[in-house]
C-alpha cells in the first residue's frame, strides 16, 4: 500500500523580503518606498537582538527590480497592504510518501492426527511474515534554501553557498534537506493452545496458551517476544484468566527517519544565577557554567539569561534507536451467569513496565543534562545546543540553537483496571441492548530523567490521563429501524502544560479541567438488504474542548449532525 500526504504552508515569510519591506524611506514625492528600491546596495538591518537569526542580504529578489513593496507593521490590523503581503510571503508544498509491502504465510490446525490429550488435541498456529516500509519527504525549495528566478545569485543556487543562511523562511539559519528511509523485518511465530482439563468438577476448562515470536529487523537486529496464558473455568458461569508476557516495540519509520523540522524552544537557562541553587549539585553546575568549553562560552557567576523570546532549532528522528521492551501481567475474570441470559461482565487488572522507552528528551533536560554532568563539556547533551559567543552582543550567552531527537532513555510503570458489562434482551418485537465499559488507572509514572533513572515523574491526572474514563450505550432495534445513544465520560484532569506535582501550589483549582460527559445519538433504517440510511447527532449538548486544547476531549466543531446512505450492488 501507499500513503501520500501533501502539506501546503500558506503565507510563509521570506525573511530577506520581510526585512527589505520594513526598511522604508520616502521617495522624492514623499511616498513610502523600500530603501532598496532607491539604493540597491543598502542592505536592510535586522534586529539588535538577532531574533530571528539571519545573515542579511538580498537573496530571493534583485533589489531595484521593482518588486519590493513597503510594509507598515506599526499601523495595527490590516495596515500591511495586499501588495506587500504578496511580496513578503509565498506558499510552500511538502510531500510525504509512505509505502508498505507485506508478504505472509500461516499454517493452523491441531495435532489430533498424531496425539490427543485427555482434554482434547493441542492446537497450533505458525507462520512467517516479511514487511518492508519506506518513506520519503520532498521539501519545498523554501525549506531547501534553493533560490528562485529573479535572485541576484541565479535560479537554483543554494542560499547556503552564498550566505550563512540555510533556508529562505523565518528559521533562516536552519538548513533542511529532502529525506528518505526504509527498513524491513522478517517474523516467524508459533502459538500453542494446550487443553489440560475439561468437563470435570471445578474444571469445565483449564487451558494453557503459549506464544513465541522472533523478529529480525534491518535496523535493530533480532528481537524476541513471548506470552504465557492460563484460562480456568470452574463452572460455566465464570472464568478466570491470566497472562504474563514480554513484548517489544521496534522504532517506527517516523522515529527513525523523521526529517529535521523547524522547532522553537524556551528552556530555563540552568546557568542563570537564580537557577544555580536548583541544581542537584549547585557547585558542579556553577563550575561548569563558568568554565565553558567545546564551543560553549564561559559565563560569569552573575550571568542572567538575556533572552526574552524563544530560539530556533530542529527536531527529528534518530537512526540509532533500539527497541522498547515491556513486561506485562494481566489477571481477570469473565462472568456470564446462566440465570441472566444475555448478560456478561469482564474485569481485568493490568500491570505494565516498559524499559528503554522511546521519546523526546526535552529541551530542559538537554541543557540541564549538559551543565549538571560530571564530564562537562564532553557530555553528549552539550553538543546538542549552541550559545551566543560574541561578548559584545546584548544576547551574549543566550541560547541560539538546539537539536532535539528521539532517544532510548525512558521507562514507564503503569497499572489499572478495565471493566465491561453488556446486557441484551428482547421484548415483543423489540431487541434492546445496553453496555458500559471503562478504565480506572491506578498508576502512571514516567522515569525520563537521563541523569537519574530513579527520578519519577508522575503523570496520572495530567492532560489526557484521567483516573476514570469510560463509555455507556443503550440501543433498541425493531425490524429495520435501529436507534442508539452513546455517552463518553472522562474524569477530572490537569489542563495542558500543568504538571500534577505543582498544580496545587502554582494553580489551585484553576489548573484543573472538570470531568466531562459527551453524548451522541444515532439512527439507521435498512430499506433493503442493499440499502441502509443512517444519521445522528454527535456532541448533542455542544460541549467545548478544554481551554488549553483544540480538540480534547471533544472536537472544535461542537454539536455535529450527520446523515448518509450505504448501498451495495
Amino acid at each position: 500500500g501507499q500513503f501520500t500526504n501533501t502539506t501546503k504552508g500558506r503565507n510563509v515569510v521570506l525573511l530577506d523580503r520581510f526585512f527589505a519591506a520594513i526598511d522604508v524611506v520616502s521617495d522624492a514625492n514623499g511616498n513610502p518606498v523600500c530603501r532598496s528600491s532607491l539604493d540597491p546596495s543598502a542592505i536592510p538591518p535586522t534586529t539588535i537582538f538577532g531574533i530571528p537569526d539571519f545573515d542579511p542580504g538580498f537573496y530571493t529578489f534583485t533589489p531595484g527590480d521593482g518588486q519590493c513593496r513597503p510594509a507598515n507593521i506599526w499601523g495595527g490590523p490590516n495596515s500591511i497592504s495586499q501588495d506587500a503581503v504578496d511580496f513578503i510571503t509565498t506558499t510552500t508544498i511538502d510531500e510525504l510518501r509512505l509505502e508498505q509491502t507485506v508478504l505472509s504465510g500461516l499454517l493452523a490446525g491441531d495435532f489430533g492426527n498424531w496425539f490427543t490429550l485427555p482434554a482434547g488435541p493441542v492446537s497450533f498456529a505458525a507462520g512467517i511474515e516479511y514487511r518492508r516500509e519506506t518513506s520519503r519527504l520532498n521539501r519545498d525549495n523554501v525549506d531547501l534554501g534553493i533560490l528562485p528566478a529573479g535572485s541576484p545569485f541565479g535560479e537554483g543556487t543554494l542560499i547556503s553557498d552564498v550566505s550563512g543562511n540555510g533556508s529562505l523562511g523565518f528559521n533562516a539559519l536552519s538548513q533542511f534537506f529532502n529525506s528518505s528511509g526504509n527498513f524491513d523485518v522478517t517474523d516467524v511465530f508459533l502459538e500453542l493452545s494446550v487443553p489440560i482439563l475439561a468437563n470435570l468438577p471445578l474444571a469445565q476448562e483449564l487451558t494453557l496458551d503459549g506464544a513465541y515470536r522472533y523478529a529480525d529487523y534491518s535496523t535493530v537486529g533480532g528481537a524476541e517476544t513471548w506470552k504465557l496464558g492460563l484460562l480456568w473455568t470452574p463452572i460455566e458461569d465464570i472464568s478466570f484468566r491470566g497472562t504474563i508476557s514480554q513484548a517489544i516495540r521496534a522504532p517506527n519509520i517516523d522515529e527513525l527517519f523523521r526529517p529535521d523540522n523547524p522547532a522553537f524552544f524556551r528552556p530555563i537557562d540552568p546557568c542563570d544565577a537564580a537557577e544555580i541553587g536548583n541544581a542537584p549539585d549547585p557547585a558542579l553546575r556553577a563550575a561548569n557554567c563558568q568554565a565553558g568549553g567545546n564551543g560553549l562560552p564561559a559565563l560569569p557567576g552573575t550571568y542572567t539569561d538575556p533572552l526574552s523570546a524563544r530560539f530556533p532549532g530542529v527536531a527529528g528522528g534518530n537512526v540509532n534507536l533500539s527497541e522498547e521492551r515491556a513486561d506485562t501481567v494481566t489477571l481477570g475474570l469473565v462472568f456470564t451467569p446462566r440465570f441472566v441470559q444475555g448478560f456478561n461482565f469482564t474485569l481485568d487488572y493490568w500491570n505494565v513496565q516498559i524499559e528503554d522507552g522511546i521519546g523526546f528528551v526535552t529541551a530542559q533536560q538537554i541543557v540541564n543534562g549538559c551543565y549538571d554532568a560530571s564530564d562537562f563539556p564532553n557530555s553528549g547533551f552539550c553538543s546538542l545546543f549552541t550559545r551566543e559567543t560574541d561578548a559584545t552582543s546584548p544576547q551574549f550567552g543566550g541560547f541560539r540553537f538546539l537539536r532535539q531527537s528521539f532517544v532510548n532513555f525512558a521507562s514507564i510503570e503503569a497499572k489499572g483496571y478495565d471493566f465491561a458489562a453488556n446486557y441484551s434482551f428482547s421484548w415483543r418485537d423489540y431487541d434492546f441492548r445496553m453496555g458500559v465499559s471503562g478504565t480506572r488507572q491506578e498508576q502512571l509514572d514516567f522515569f525520563n530523567n537521563p541523569l537519574d533513572p530513579t527520578d519519577v515523574n508522575p503523570a496520572l491526572e495530567e492532560l489526557r490521563r484521567p483516573i476514570w474514563a469510560g463509555n455507556a450505550n443503550v440501543g433498541v432495534t425493531r425490524g429495520d429501524l435501529s436507534l442508539g445513544w452513546n455517552t463518553q465520560y472522562v474524569g477530572r484532569q490537569a489542563l495542558g502544560g500543568v504538571e500534577i506535582e505543582t498544580i496545587d501550589t502554582l494553580f489551585g483549582e484553576a489548573g484543573w479541567a472538570p470531568e466531562m460527559y459527551i453524548h451522541n445519538f444515532n439512527a439507521s433504517y435498512s430499506l433493503s438488504d442493499a440499502v441502509r440510511f443512517y444519521g445522528g447527532v454527535n456532541n448533542i449538548f455542544d460541549e467545548f474542548p478544554y481551554v488549553t486544547e483544540r480538540a480534547w476531549p471533544t472536537g472544535p466543531r461542537g454539536r455535529f449532525f450527520f446523515v448518509g446512505v450505504e448501498a451495495s450492488f
